[in-house]
């Protein structure tokens, strides 16, 4: 009995012996198949992915060096505006701080001097008695600004003035038949006053006359 065994023992060892050398000269056929044209080709694929990375590094440092020079041209930029400021060319100011932010609309300090600027130029144009631009360029200015209120309550008072009189010029260019010179200045006191009514009314009346004498010319 213990003969069978040793005997058996024997057989399966070198059967497992056999399967392995098999499978040891399985792997060494297909490695030698491995043509010199397949590890040219393994070569290339190597070769291109080391220029495929290198291009992506050579890219990030590009963008980089463009990240940076924008941001030193942007200090730049806003450094010459607050030189303009001080020196009260507010207009030189806003076209700078224009382009700043078109390309960033949250640069805080661009938005900042703009507001001064604004600010500035709405009281010169008050003090000029051009009121509606003194409006105009004061609607530019985001947020809250100190004075922005009670400079904007004074603008529409003087405005509401300045619509009078405009208005009383109006109704001496209708008198004189000057129809289409007295609907273009009452169309300016409405700019200056929204709610000068006899503006609105002049202007219907007007425009009706206007048509009835193109109505008659025509015939």
């Amino acid at each position: 009995h213990d003969l069978v065994l040793s005997l058996l023992h024997v057989v399966h060892v070198d059967q497992a012996l056999v399967g392995a050398r098999r499978e040891q000269r399985r792997l060494v056929d297909q490695v030698g198949q491995i043509g010199p044209g397949e590890a040219r080709c393994a070569a290339g694929d190597q070769r291109r992915l080391d220029v495929v990375g290198q291009r992506h590094l050579a890219q990030m440092y590009l963008e980089d060096l463009l990240a940076a020079k924008d941001v030193q041209k942007t200090d730049h930029d806003l450094a010459r505006a607050r030189e303009l400021s001080k020196a009260g060319r507010h207009e030189k100011v806003l076209n700078l701080t224009e382009r700043l932010r078109r390309a960033d609309p949250k640069l805080h300090e661009a938005v900042r001097l703009e507001n001064q600027s604004r600010f500035a130029l709405g009281q010169r144009l008050y003090r000029q008695r051009q009121y509606l631009k003194a409006r105009q360029m004061l609607d530019g200015i985001q947020g809250g600004y100190p004075g922005l209120e009670s400079l904007r309550a004074a603008i529409k008072v003087q405005s509401k003035k300045q619509a009078d009189v405009y208005y009383r010029d109006g109704v001496k260019l209708f008198l004189n038949d000057e129809l289409e010179r007295a609907v273009e200045t009452w169309r300016l006191v409405l700019a200056l006053d929204p709610e000068h009514e006899e503006a609105v009314a002049s202007i219907k009346e007007a425009e009706t006359l206007l048509q009835k004498l193109k109505t008659v010319q025509e015939e």
